[in-house]
């Protein structure tokens, strides 16, 4: 049979991408010409759908640009943490956040990576046998480094948010650190010291509540803004990558969390206490991903994190929460090559 020509026309646009909106009825047809169904097609179908939304993308772009004028390193912690808390969001079922609102997160995030590097940059630059009373060997610099982290958490979270505990929570951390019996109490007083007066230093000049400009300068007139250039769409690219495996790999932690939940069960775990083991999932499965086939490093972060002392103190049982751990890791390595690849470097 002859087709007229406005069909011939109308077929070879579509085929060739160049007719716009085409009708789903004009798709079916064409379908039912071919002999083929509509599952032929389903890997595009769900391609499509599976596109993020226009607040997600116009959020993505935001962050992209913020992204672009911070550090390589502040940049990049930036970049991340918005993609797992996108994914996160998106697992779970709620509705993408505005772009405002994420863009003023990842400003906040950006601005504390900056300041926990500039701490680090000056605990580093004090870490001498004069300040210390000890040699400042890779193990005791580590410690100190850790322990300065963490009174800087401490007064952060303590800044507007219960003060009244902050003497408490920092005593608890140096009885921490002097309990392990690496450092002596000189390098001790000297790292609380100096962590103490740079925050009361960032706080009395404001710094603790500056954040990254939300935009760039608008430019003269006359000048136009160059297009995405290749590294640009690299970086698209790469982002479209991790959320993939960022999307994956949160859904098969979840299904582990279901065998773990069904194990407490059996084991007569209250539903209260069950999130006491629940939350170790995702720890265990980062040991493995950090570690992979270095197996005394791993069992050694394994056993270090069940016998946490601030966690037997809660009541999560050492033994229970081992067996959890060695059903995670069992899974998760079973379950490990149904991922797609991942695009960032193992570190």
């Amino acid at each position: 049979m002859v087709v007229p020509n406005s069909s011939q026309s109308l077929v070879s646009q579509l085929e060739t991408g160049r007719l716009r909106n085409p009708s789903l009825r004009l798709i079916a047809d064409y379908l039912r010409a071919c002999e083929a169904r509509f599952t032929d097609i389903a890997d595009i179908l769900d391609k499509y759908t599976s596109r993020p939304t226009v607040v997600e993308k116009q959020g993505d772009e935001a962050v992209a640009e913020l992204v672009d004028r911070l550090p390589d390193e502040v940049g990049r912690r930036v970049e991340n943490y918005d993609i797992k808390t996108t994914v996160r969001r998106r697992f779970e079922g709620k509705r993408p956040e505005p772009v405002r609102k994420r863009t003023l997160r990842a400003r906040k995030v950006a601005a504390a990576f900056a300041r926990r590097r500039e701490l680090k940059t000056r605990l580093g630059q004090s870490m001498i046998l004069k300040n210390l009373g000890v040699v400042p060997t890779q193990v005791v610099c580590k410690e100190l480094s850790d322990y300065g982290l963490k009174l800087w958490g401490i007064l952060n979270r303590t800044r507007k948010d219960r003060p009244e505990h902050r003497q408490e929570l920092l005593d608890e951390a140096d009885a921490w650190l002097i309990g392990e019996k690496v450092v002596p109490d000189k390098a001790v007083r000297h790292v609380r010291n100096l962590v103490v007066s740079v925050f009361t230093e960032m706080e009395k000049s404001g710094e603790l509540d500056r954040l990254p400009p939300e935009q760039v300068p608008e430019q003269p007139a006359g000048k136009r803004v160059s297009c995405k250039d290749a590294r640009q769409l690299q970086k698209d690219d790469f982002r479209q990558k991790v959320f993939k495996y960022e999307s994956a790999r949160s859904a098969l932690i979840e299904r582990i969390r279901a065998e773990v939940k069904e194990l407490l069960r059996q084991e007569g775990v209250p539903e209260s206490k069950s999130s006491r083991y629940l939350s170790t999932v995702r720890h265990f499965c980062y040991i493995s991903d950090w570690f992979g086939e270095d197996i005394p490093a791993r069992e050694q972060a394994i056993e270090k994190h069940v016998n946490d002392p601030r966690s037997v103190r809660l009541g999560r049982d050492p033994e229970l929460a081992r067996r959890v751990g060695e059903l995670t890791l069992r899974r998760y390595e079973e379950l490990k090559p149904t991922l797609p690849p991942n695009p960032r470097p193992r570190r």
